[in-house]
């Protein structure tokens, strides 16, 4: 990711990025995020639910909830928002009460879009720390941007918030998978008991919720750690692919070239390239 803004001091409650071809699998975080894409189409899905976020429309997703983004060739601006930062002004990004999370670009105000281009214009570039009043400056926006996002959106009744024990399953599951994806033997039965649901359940849920069959899933992440080894390390691809949870190096190659078009090999030996490059060999 390209960092657009950031802000590493150790009060900051707010960052912004800048990113082109987003991509993110299944995940959740107490922050809220908006997302408003400058150009081309991001595909996303929260809690279940699939966007197409289009050049002038914004995606916001509350504390907690299931999130997503498929690779999508296109241009965000990326706020994270610390629960801190609005607490005591709302419940409403903190309770799963979103009922829709997409606003149109039809739909949202010139007061909004003036503020997605202050953010965009004033900090474009920006790498170093902000002083107090250019963070106050920054905050103010984003928190004016937030409010008239809101304003655009629909919320959940009381029976429609029945459906929290489902995102509750689902962020447990998740955090299972995090903790155990590289373990050989993980498998639907293990974390479905471990969180306390079904199999079937389990399974037919997580697919709709993150968009991919569980095996595909872990097999995602399992590649993405391995590719980072590839390139950052100089371990043997047999104890890579043994790190990654893969017994067999015939079964890892596979899926490797299945998710990624090429092979851990070609990955391996395009970092040897560049690094004798480097060093003008």
């Amino acid at each position: 990711m390209n960092v657009y803004r950031e802000h590493q001091h150790e009060n900051t409650v707010v960052h912004a990025w800048k990113d082109e071809d987003f991509e993110f699998s299944a995940h959740w975080h107490t922050q809220v995020e908006i997302v408003a894409v400058l150009s081309g189409t991001l595909q996303a899905q929260v809690n279940g639910i699939t966007y197409s976020v289009n050049q002038g429309d914004v995606l916001l997703c509350g504390s907690n909830e299931i999130h997503s983004y498929m690779k999508s060739h296109c241009r965000i601006l990326l706020i994270i928002i610390s629960p801190s930062f609005i607490e005591g002004t709302t419940n409403i990004l903190q309770n799963n009460t979103l009922l829709n999370h997409c606003v149109r670009n039809e739909a949202l105000s010139k007061e909004a879009k003036f503020l997605i281009d202050c953010i965009d214009e004033k900090y474009s570039g920006r790498y170093q720390v902000l002083d107090e009043i250019e963070t106050i400056v920054f905050n103010g926006y984003c928190l004016s941007l937030l409010g008239h996002i809101l304003e655009k959106l629909d919320y959940k009744s009381e029976i429609e918030k029945v459906k929290q024990n489902l995102y509750d399953y689902m962020c447990r599951g998740l955090d299972y998978i995090d903790k155990h994806y590289c373990e050989e033997n993980i498998c639907l039965h293990e974390i479905s008991q471990n969180i306390g649901v079904s199999p079937c359940y389990f399974s037919r849920c997580f697919k709709m919720y993150s968009g991919y069959r569980l095996t595909e899933y872990i097999n995602r992440k399992r590649v993405k750690k391995a590719e980072k080894m590839l390139k950052e390390t100089d371990k043997k691809i047999t104890e890579i692919s043994m790190e990654c949870g893969y017994g067999s190096l015939r079964n890892f190659n596979r899926v490797y070239k299945e998710i990624t078009g090429t092979t851990p090999q070609r990955v391996r030996d395009m970092r040897l390239v560049n690094r004798d490059e480097n060093l003008g060999l």
